[in-house]
C-alpha cells in the first residue's frame, strides 16, 4: 500500500491494482478480452512512486511502470551491462535520495535503476565475501539515512544484508 503524491491510495493485490481516490476505486487488471492497459498480469505484489510521479508495479512477472498522463502500463525492460532483467516475482520496491529505485526479486536478488543515467545493476549472491547472502530476498527498506538494508532467506544464510554504496557491497547479519 502506498499513497501518492497527489494523494492517491494504491493497493497491491492478487486480482489487481487498486486506486482510492477518497470516495471510489478504480482497479487495473489484466483482461485478455478488455482493453489493453498494457499490464500482463493482475497479480501485484509491491508498489512504489519515482520522483516524477509514476508508479512502479512489482507484479509475479517483473515490474511495470504506470504512467498517471497516459494512464497506461509500460513493462520495464532494461537490462544491465550483462543482460540480465528484472524478471520472476518482485517483492518489494523503494525509492532513495537520489532517486534510484531499489527492486528486491526473489530468486534474483537486487536491483538497482538510477533513471538519470538509465544505469540497471544487479547485486546477488555470488559465493563471494560481499555480495547479498542470498539471491530470495523478501524485503528491502531505504532507512532515512539513505542505507539499504534487504532481507532474505536462503539455503546457506538468511537474515539481514547492509548494502555500502561506497564499495558496492553488503555486510551481512
Amino acid at each position: 500500500i502506498i499513497q501518492d503524491s497527489r494523494g492517491f491510495m494504491w493497493f497491491a493485490t492478487l486480482d489487481g491494482l487498486a486506486r482510492y481516490d477518497g470516495s471510489q476505486f478504480k482497479v487495473y487488471r489484466y483482461d485478455i478480452d478488455g482493453p489493453d492497459t498494457g499490464l500482463h498480469t493482475s497479480n501485484i505484489v509491491s508498489l512504489c512512486e519515482d520522483h516524477t510521479g509514476n508508479i512502479w508495479v512489482g507484479t509475479i512477472d517483473g515490474v511495470y511502470v504506470y504512467d498517471p498522463l497516459s494512464v497506461r502500463f509500460e513493462k520495464f525492460v532494461h537490462a544491465t551491462a550483462a543482460g540480465s532483467r528484472v524478471e520472476g516475482k518482485i517483492v518489494s520496491m523503494e525509492k532513495d535520495k537520489e532517486d534510484k529505485i531499489w527492486i528486491a526479486s526473489y530468486g534474483k536478488g537486487v536491483f538497482c535503476y538510477d533513471a538519470g543515467s538509465g544505469r540497471l545493476d544487479l547485486y546477488g549472491y555470488t559465493g563471494q565475501a560481499g555480495s547479498l547472502s542470498s539471491d530470495q530476498v523478501m524485503d528491502i527498506y531505504v532507512d532515512p539515512d539513505g542505507s539499504v538494508w534487504v532481507g532474505v532467506i536462503g539455503p546457506l544464510r538468511s537474515g539481514v544484508n547492509l548494502f555500502d554504496q561506497h564499495s558496492g557491497t553488503f555486510s551481512y547479519f
